[in-house]
């Protein structure tokens, strides 16, 4: 190494341990002889208690008053259990001491109940300390002279006990309170995640009470926000909007609050879950439900350019029903999965008891509403034996269903022609996709064609869906 660099190295290390701060560390506060004397005294008089002394103290920025039970064992060594939270426990071997030229100061540790309200509220853990000889007790005095307001330190006797006891138990009663909520919090949470994770194939999926009706658009949990669509009223523009929803310990609180009319719902109170639905004990002043997956709708569709006029008011009206003819196709798209496992039973049904019957290419449902003759159901099937189609035809009846929105309830009346000696296979086929419950009758638009998907009210998971063979109606929408 080059002779020049180890001078240079050495005063460079001169130099930083030369700068470096050594803590500095104050001695011990002189007390005089005569403060010692009286310390002395004191002491002993603090330890002859076998209960302990109760301190009355009220930091200057704190609200109440804080009881202090202060048991001292010994010199310089104590316990303390205080009604202040976080010190509501005996605290074993607090450490204490006296200072003082004039005045005997007594002087609690920083890691106490007095260093914690020094720091938070404006106290102290310095008090001047006098023996009231005529009374038995001490004043306590801050020393630093912010105020003369004195403390009393009596020793520990019922009345005084009993108000100490008193704030403990409230602090505890807080937190047994707050661990309670947290646990309600807990399950609520629990109790909306797996909600969540429900998975159905029924059709709807709302959200019900007494006095509010909307569909479930979206349920995030990470994001903490629920969409919703709903009406105000059943001719109103469907409205929606997405809130953000908080957990309370029995429920959710939403925010914005969605408010109309009388109606207020700004939080909602939530029962168990019993899937696929969680129940509601309270949605704001909008009453009880329930909310999940459903086999019925939220509320009426209407029809965009008249309100008042519901997509069931549209298809049950005279005048509309002359001419309308709503058919589906053979694809398995247009029927729901349990239809298309009703429909495979009914095709092979057809095919054992029918005449000449092909139903794997061609099992499709036909509407008709003819000016002149009774409304009716035809089944078309393709030939067995030849090119060409085979209709099967059941008159029915159909009005609207006041037990559900948009619903119809269609009633079978008449099987005509070659439907007669299979009536009995054609009425187990229609209890399912025809209930007596009835079809809610639910829009659909594909591209820009409407379409109508009737939706059984008794179970949701069965629908067929329904295609207009008119043009002017497959441009109306309903919502």
């Amino acid at each position: 190494m080059n002779k020049k660099i180890i001078p240079a190295i050495a005063l460079l290390a001169f130099m930083v341990l030369g700068c470096e701060k050594k803590a500095t560390v104050l001695p011990p506060r002189p007390v005089s002889e005569e403060v010692s004397q009286i310390a002395a005294r004191y002491t002993e008089l603090l330890a002859s208690s076998s209960n302990g002394w109760i301190l009355a103290y009220k930091p200057e920025q704190y609200d109440d008053t804080v009881y202090m039970q202060l048991r001292f064992q010994g010199v310089q060594t104590m316990s303390i259990l205080s009604g202040y939270r976080g010190f509501h426990t005996v605290q074993e071997a607090v450490t204490y001491d006296f200072e003082g030229n004039y005045v005997p100061i007594i002087v609690f540790p920083g890691e106490s109940v007095f260093g914690e309200l020094a720091a938070r509220f404006n106290g102290s853990q310095k008090f001047k300390m006098t023996y009231v000889e005529n009374g038995g007790y001490f004043n306590l005095v801050r020393s630093d002279g912010y105020d003369n307001e004195a403390f009393r330190l009596d020793p520990a006797g019922a009345a005084n006990q009993a108000k100490l006891d008193a704030q403990v138990d409230a602090v505890l009663a807080q937190i047994a309170h707050e661990e309670e909520q947290a646990r309600l919090a807990e399950e609520t949470r629990l109790k909306v995640k797996a909600f969540a994770e429900i998975s159905t194939d029924f059709y709807f999926y709302n959200l019900i009470t007494e006095r509010f009706s909307a569909r479930i658009d979206a349920l995030d949990t990470l994001a903490k926000t629920i969409s919703l669509t709903y009406k105000e009223t059943p001719a109103s523009v469907p409205t929606s909007a997405t809130v953000t929803y908080s957990i309370y310990p029995k429920g959710i609180v939403i925010s914005p609050v969605i408010s109309y009319g009388s109606v207020v719902v700004d939080s909602i109170e939530l029962g168990e879950v019993q899937e696929p639905t969680l129940q509601i004990v309270k949605a704001g002043n909008a009453g009880t439900g329930t909310m999940g997956y459903m086999h019925e709708a939220p509320y009426d569709f209407t029809l965009t350019t008249d309100r008042g006029t519901s997509i069931t008011d549209w298809v049950t009206a005279p005048a509309q029903q002359v001419g309308l003819f709503a058919y589906t196709q053979n694809a398995e798209d247009y029927y729901s999965e349990v239809v298309n496992q009703h429909r495979q039973v009914f095709g092979t049904y057809l095919e054992q008891h029918g005449s000449d019957v092909k139903t794997d290419t061609r099992l499709v449902h036909q509407l008709y509403f003819p000016a002149t003759s009774p409304t009716n159901l035809q089944i078309s099937t393709h030939r067995q034996s030849a090119s060409g189609n085979l209709f099967f035809l059941y008159r029915f009846a159909m009005e609207k269903s006041e037990a559900a929105a948009s619903a119809l309830t269609i009633t079978f009346t008449e099987p005509a022609g070659a439907t007669v000696p299979l009536k009995a296979g054609f009425d187990e086929y229609f209890s399912h996709v025809f209930p007596e419950e009835g079809v809610t009758v639910v829009p659909v638009i594909v591209g820009t064609t409407l379409r109508l998907r009737l939706v059984s009210v008794k179970d949701s998971r069965i629908w067929v869906e329904y295609i207009l063979q008119t043009a002017a109606h497959r441009s109306l929408r309903f919502d």
